[in-house]
């Protein structure tokens, strides 16, 4: 009976296993963040971005201080509304929009690959994708958008039909405004159409209407509510200029968590190799070049954003790049990867080194709730009266578990008070992120252990997952204490 079962089932039991197990997981990084701001979009929803001084917001004005567009900000605060104001349950709003993206890929696919299934199940367990998935991230939902609305697109195509028309123009016009980076999705859906067409007069094109008049009301609505408008704002405070060594580090990101890339590299090594073949002129193909020019262009891309990389940012190309991979595989693989056995192997190597990331994610999220509540506790078991400061810059993770009615935040820099109690992670922030403490005593300190040696955000070890700002390495080994927090007492 079970193996009558059409693969979309296995696909949607894959994704809902590799999501669920982990919807209680901690705020950590910027989810805090995000999920404040959701929660003030229910007191004052014409209003995108909070006004006041020190909230993370834009200030009509100055420097643009939240860099998103809103959509999935209003995401997070309809969940709220309906389930009340538990991360979770945000997450469990979010989980059906992420199993018909990916569904939607493997519709995709299915138009690429002989081995559609597997390459599902590997972009299901693809590190970058896997532990974006599971945070309140904007990313975490952006693929997912992404691949429904160029599959949108491509059955408006296909049907010359009005319901896929408006699907595709609404997906479409919601990509970009999920995170500026989902405009890729744009001319990666023309340049299908140009590879796949030769007729391309076609009205299909009018119902690009949608998206352009979308994205220009919210270019036109925020210059009238904040004086300029939100793109070109962040664009101006965000993009550099193109730096060899930005586009290395991306490089380095995309190979250290898409692992299917590895395969089908080494795949093709062997064929040169053992059959001495060279590439075939077959190879670039439309689709091929299709793929490759939207990797390309998402490498680029994120090359002059912010100057930094982060591992979540690869889920604009995280679809071409498995699509690409099992392509290279399927074209040029050898003998030893003729066997389907094989293929079922290296998925279950691929879910296994997905999983250690995965832990590692959600135990360092664990690790700030903890923190938190050890914090709380010890200043009520100790009676402390004065007082008590965290950095600000904890505030994705940290500030959520954290009293607010005792602890403050406090800037990078900050001078801090003697006779105050400052909370210390030893390893999660740089030091130009921590307030100023010329003098101190440690009162106390805690320690949080892990098996797991990969480190996704370690300032000591340079595991630089998070942001490349933070350490020189994508992820790192240590068998080091997870992290150590410290409670100093600042002296005169």
């Amino acid at each position: 009976m079970t193996a009558r079962l059409p693969p979309w089932v296995w696909i949607v039991l894959a994704a809902s296993l590799s999501l669920l197990p982990f919807i209680q997981k901690p705020l950590f990084v910027d989810d805090h963040a995000i999920f404040e701001q959701a929660q003030a979009l229910r007191h004052n929803p014409m209003v995108p971005y909070r006004m006041e001084q020190g909230t993370l917001g834009w200030q009509k004005g100055e420097d643009v201080g939240e860099d998103n567009p809103p959509v999935f900000f209003y995401l997070l605060t309809f969940a709220i509304a309906l389930f009340g104001s538990e991360p979770f349950t945000a997450r469990l709003l979010i989980i059906p929009i992420q199993i018909f993206g990916i569904l939607a890929f493997y519709a995709i696919a299915r138009r690429y690959v002989q081995h559609a299934v597997w390459a599902t199940i590997v972009l299901i367990v693809t590190p970058h994708l896997w532990v974006t998935s599971n945070s309140l991230l904007v990313d975490s939902v952006l693929g997912h958008v992404m691949w429904l609305a160029l599959f949108a697109w491509i059955r408006a195509w296909e049907t010359q039909g009005m319901r896929w028309g408006l699907t595709a123009g609404v997906l479409l016009g919601c990509a970009p405004l999920i995170k500026y980076t989902g405009f890729l999705i744009w001319p990666v859906s023309a340049l299908w159409t140009f590879s796949q067409h030769t007729k391309w007069k076609s009205k299909t094109w009018l119902w690009l209407v949608i998206p352009t008049v979308l994205f220009g009301a919210w270019l036109l609505y925020t210059h009238h509510l904040y004086g300029a408008d939100h793109f070109s704002a962040t664009a101006e405070s965000r993009m550099t200029r193109f730096h060899w060594a930005n586009f290395q580090t991306v490089l380095t990101f995309v190979l250290w968590t898409t692992p299917v890339l590895s395969l089908a590299i080494l795949a093709r090594l062997t064929s040169v190799f053992s059959d001495k073949r060279r590439i075939a002129p077959s190879f670039w193909t439309k689709q091929n070049t299709l793929l490759a020019t939207w990797i390309a262009l998402g490498i680029l891309g994120l090359s002059i954003a912010l100057g930094w990389t982060c591992a979540r940012f690869l889920v604009i190309i995280t679809a071409p790049l498995i699509l690409w991979s099992v392509r290279i595989i399927e074209t040029y693989r050898p003998s030893w990867l003729k066997n389907i056995s094989v293929y079922s192997g290296t998925a279950s190597i691929f879910i296994l080194w997905g999983l250690l990331f995965v832990h590692a994610d959600y135990t360092r999220a664990q690790v700030e709730q903890d923190a938190g509540r050890w914090a709380n506790a010890w200043i009520q078991n100790h009676g402390w009266k004065g007082p008590a400061y965290f950095s600000s810059a904890t505030r994705g993770g940290l500030s959520a578990y954290l009293d607010v009615r005792i602890w403050r935040p406090a800037s990078p820099r900050e001078s801090i008070a003697p006779g105050s109690l400052v909370l210390i992670p030893h390893k999660g922030l740089p030091p130009y992120f921590l307030p100023a403490i010329t003098h101190g005593t440690v009162m106390d300190r805690k320690e949080f252990q892990t098996w797991n040696p990969i480190r996704l955000l370690d300032t000591h070890a340079q595991a630089g997952w998070y942001g490349s700002i933070w350490g020189k390495k994508v992820v790192a080994l240590s068998s080091a204490p997870l992290e150590i927090y410290f409670l100093v007492r600042t002296d005169p």
